[in-house]
């Protein structure tokens, strides 16, 4: 099992603590760290967030998370560095492309993008981004993203992007297969996705039903489409609860990510949080 965590705090606009937090990821045995996103958070809004009971983001400040990954590359040696997640349909696919490709380059080839659709129709309407065709153009967003990372004249046709192999697309990541896209989300939806784009699933939920179910639409939607399910990384929620990290294992989790909790944590408060972490599950588990 590897274990990750994803930073969601107020905090995070401080550069000292930002990289503070990275460093002592890393010195602890962390081998990922996940950055979340949203470009705006609208004032009002009736869009209901799925990862809590009261439907609602515990916090308003959301870094721009391929800046701060950048930051990040270069202040730390080898922890991955990835989105947890990105907004991806908000972006236009060349332009993110092109930023992941570099970013990826001055990490040494640590970057992953995790990507979502997104489900915060206001912040989407505030963008002058279409909603209800998120997951069409995710998908082909995807694709013609691999496509650009992957050849000297990049050909795609699609319904949102054209490319007319006119141009290369430089840096190329710096891994030959490009940059590993992990798909995010708790659907039957972002599980059939990650069979069929992603390197990984991670989807958000403590309900062991629910994640056995989805882990499981993976696999066989996977085995559908003649795809190795050992090609898609399972990614998945831990805490220290007893017994949880087995739970999941046995589901076919092999990265494990500690999720941020509140936010208003402070930086001293979550120092403790993930050495008491490490010293109860990362090092015993070596």
């Amino acid at each position: 099992m590897r274990y990750g965590a994803t930073l969601m705090y107020d905090w995070l606009s401080n550069p000292d603590c930002l990289i503070g937090a990275a460093q002592l990821m890393e010195e602890l045995g962390f081998e990922s760290l996940w950055l979340a996103d949203h470009v705006v958070v609208p004032t009002a809004y009736s869009s209901v967030y799925p990862y809590n009971a009261q439907g609602r983001l515990s916090t308003e400040q959301f870094p721009e998370p391929l800046v701060s990954l950048a930051v990040l590359a270069c202040a730390t040696s080898h922890i991955e560095l990835g989105t947890g997640v990105l907004v991806l349909p908000q972006r236009n696919p060349i332009l993110l492309a092109k930023q992941v490709a570099t970013l990826d380059v001055l990490a040494r080839g640590r970057m992953r993008l995790g990507v979502g659709v997104g489900w915060l129709r206001e912040e989407f309407e505030a963008l002058g981004a279409t909603f209800d065709d998120r997951g069409l153009r995710s998908d082909e967003y995807i694709d013609a993203m691999r496509e650009l990372w992957t050849n000297a004249a990049p050909t795609f046709s699609g319904r949102y992007v054209q490319l007319e192999g006119s141009f290369e697309l430089l840096p190329r990541p710096a891994r030959r297969g490009g940059v590993a896209v992990v798909i995010g989300g708790h659907s039957p939806a972002a599980a059939r996705r990650a069979a069929r784009r992603g390197d990984g699933f991670f989807p958000f939920s403590f309900d062991a039903e629910v994640l056995a179910g989805l882990y499981d639409l993976v696999r066989s939607e996977a085995k559908a489409l003649s795809r190795s399910a050992d090609e898609i990384e399972l990614i998945g929620p831990t805490a220290a609860t007893t017994g949880w990290i087995q739970r999941i294992e046995d589901m076919g989790v092999t990265h494990a990510i500690l999720p941020s909790g509140r936010s208003t944590t402070s930086f001293e408060e979550f120092k403790d949080k993930i050495r008491r972490f490490s010293d109860r599950t990362i090092d015993k588990r070596r």
